[in-house]
């Protein structure tokens, strides 16, 4: 039976868009498929695993020095040390923690399988708490001493009955537990809307209210400071000085020389804390698009850049022991004694085990 010449017009037709839907099919699966944004094996990866174990270890040696050498020392038992006490704890757990945390995950999810799914995991769940806590209990601490330090330059007689031991406690008791309290909220989210909306907040409460506090607080320190340089010029012989400073404020010189040093350590936080915060901008700025080209943006994102500016922010915690170490000649002190005593108590082992090695060998 023979087909008509319309109905094999048209099943020819048919045939035609079948053939050609089959060749651009594969073309079409090629523009869809999105192309690796990272390469397996890349050696940026480990070198990044090991700057941030260098990094890890510089936090926690420096940071156990300035604990050690506050509390040994009794001329740094004051209210704004305790305070430093409890940041650099928070910088002592980013180096016992964080730093490891980012090594590992340099090392699995982008030298080793750049494939592995990371969202949603354990482990970016443990990394995301750790970094919400270490980072609300910084920024909140930065706060802390920020008024501290406003309250002893403006109102320096007032300032040990305005600033007690008990608010001290109190104050860091509430900044911790805020800390952990805020990172716990991340261990009951997993929708990745809620997850951006978390991130929002967390910018919003941990650095836009910060920053204006410690803002309004230091620019108030250095007016301070400003008028009473002012005033010690004024007086013409070096006792009548001596006398304007102690007129004005008992301790003035050296509350403005902590509020300085508080003021380093608080720039440092910024400058390394920047790029975490303009590359979580973006992340969220591109969260809700489907375009391929953003999403290969965003993989790259996470397992490449989200890396380095990680360690960039790290950094902070292994820098700030050298600033106090380098700004106050009492931390400097405790520190070489802290040395010393490490020092001289290997030497004493080391006699005593060449001694015994002798008296063996005899």
């Amino acid at each position: 039976m023979t087909m008509s010449p319309p109905k094999l017009q048209s099943k020819l037709k048919l045939d035609e868009q079948l053939l050609h839907q089959l060749q651009k099919s594969p073309k079409t699966m090629n523009e869809t498929t999105f192309p690796p944004a990272i390469s397996a094996r890349s050696s940026q990866f480990i070198f990044l695993a090991a700057l941030s174990c260098i990094s890890g270890v510089l936090s926690i040696c420096g940071n156990i020095v300035v604990l050690i050498a506050i509390f040994r020392t009794k001329s740094l038992h004051t209210i704004s040390n305790y305070f430093i006490a409890s940041l650099a704890v928070a910088d002592l757990m980013v180096g016992i923690l964080l730093n490891p945390i980012l090594a590992a995950k340099a090392v699995i999810f982008s030298y080793l399988d750049p494939e592995r799914p990371l969202k949603g995991s354990v482990f970016d769940k443990v990394e995301d708490f750790a970094w919400i806590q270490a980072v609300v209990a910084t920024t909140f601490g930065l706060t802390a001493i920020s008024i501290d330090r406003y309250i002893a330059v403006k109102f320096g007689f007032r300032y040990e009955t305005l600033i007690t031991p008990k608010f001290c406690l109190l104050a860091t008791a509430s900044v911790w537990l805020g800390s952990f309290v805020f990172a716990s909220v991340r261990l009951f989210l997993d929708k990745p809307q809620d997850l951006s909306t978390l991130w929002l907040i967390m910018g919003v409460i941990t650095c836009i209210f910060p920053t204006l506090i410690i803002t309004f607080c230091y620019m108030s320190i250095f007016r301070e400071a400003k008028q009473q340089i002012r005033k010690i010029k004024q007086e013409s012989s070096l006792a009548a000085r001596q006398e304007q400073t102690r007129r004005n404020n008992p301790a003035g010189v050296s509350h403005t020389k902590t509020a300085f040093t508080v003021a380093i350590v608080i720039l440092l936080f910024i400058i390394l804390w920047v790029p975490s915060l303009a590359t979580a901008a973006t992340q969220f700025s591109l969260s809700g698009s489907n375009k391929p080209k953003d999403q290969v943006t965003l993989v790259k994102l996470e397992r490449e850049v989200w890396m380095w500016v990680s360690l960039v922010a790290y950094l902070s915690s292994a820098s700030n022991p050298w600033v106090y170490s380098i700004r106050s000649r009492e931390f400097r002190t405790a520190c070489k004694k802290i040395f010393n005593f490490f020092g001289s108590h290997s030497r004493v082992e080391h006699f005593s085990v060449t001694a015994s090695e002798f008296t063996v060998g005899l």
